[in-house]
């Protein structure tokens, strides 16, 4: 019965890309070694904009994710990609992470996005979003 739970965990599913395999490898060991948080919320903003919502929000100094929660057409793997994205390349522009998120959401299979969906609770934090990006204003890089 050990065994049968430690391969269930310990299997991580492959696409058979070696580009994609490897990234999604390093996503799951960011968010596994590093001991980071996963939090949904209804709403993020902006801290120097109130009015524009973002869709995640990472903050590498409280190790800690803000993944806004699932929309239709926006599925909440996607934005927890890009939120690894911005911790495994700190130093990257936006827009590089933004094209390494289509490339990785594209060629990742569906048993990679369903692995990556254990990550993201299932219930919302309930507290208010302006709170959030107001007490990690340190943390929000352009």
């Amino acid at each position: 019965m050990c065994r049968k739970k430690q391969e269930r965990i310990g299997k991580i599913p492959l696409s058979g890309d070696r580009k994609t395999d490897s990234l999604f490898r390093r996503i799951v060991q960011a968010l596994k070694n590093r001991k980071i948080k996963v939090y949904r919320v209804k709403i993020i903003r902006d801290p120097d904009n109130p009015r524009k919502e973002l869709a995640g929000f990472m903050c590498l100094n409280h190790k800690e994710i803000y993944v806004i929660h699932e929309l239709p057409d926006w599925p909440g793997q996607q934005n927890l990609i890009h939120e690894a994205l911005h911790i495994l390349f700190p130093f990257a522009w936006h827009d590089k992470i933004d094209r390494l998120e289509f490339f990785l959401w594209k060629h990742f299979n569906d048993k990679q996005k369903k692995y990556l969906k254990r990550f993201i609770p299932g219930h919302c934090v309930k507290c208010n979003p302006r709170q959030i990006t107001l007490a990690h204003k340190d943390c929000y890089q352009k």
